[in-house]
């Protein structure tokens, strides 16, 4: 796959916008065009810093043989229903967290229903830390 269509896929899983990848990378929203069309590839500095904002390695995004981690149907729901109830920013969270688990799998032999209950149980420890820290709907803390 190449960048261009791993940036796009990218930011629309993340519900974001091309102007808004721009404003938080720091980068026109006119080279955010670009580069989804393919026009231009990013020099290695605005690439890691996309890849930061993904949290993913920016190799992963330079390499066109290298595919984007792909997230499972459950993790899918975990991160929709954190989006639901806590917002984009909570849902990218919780998608950073299945995305570093993902090295724990990595090549490992390690029963699908295991998994399972390694995801279940990270959702419910995201979900509890953000209600103790008392951070509520849109990440506002609550006295």
């Amino acid at each position: 796959m190449k960048f261009s269509e791993k940036l796009r896929q990218l930011r629309t899983e993340n519900g974001i916008t091309q102007s808004q990848l721009a404003d938080e990378t720091g980068i026109t929203k006119r080279s955010v065009i670009k580069y989804e069309l393919g026009e231009t590839e990013p020099k290695p500095r605005i690439l890691n810093r996309i890849a930061d904002y993904f949290r993913i390695d920016p190799d992963i995004l330079a390499d066109d043989s290298a595919e984007l981690p792909q997230i499972t149907s459950l993790e899918e729901s975990y991160v929709n229903d954190i989006r639901e109830k806590y917002g984009k920013k909570a849902a990218a969270d919780m998608s950073e967290l299945f995305s570093a688990a993902a090295a724990f799998f990595a090549g490992g032999e390690l029963p699908q229903e295991e998994k399972d209950k390694f995801l279940k149980a990270m959702n419910k420890a995201y979900i509890r830390s953000r209600e103790e820290s008392g951070i509520t709907d849109g990440g506002e803390e609550q006295p």
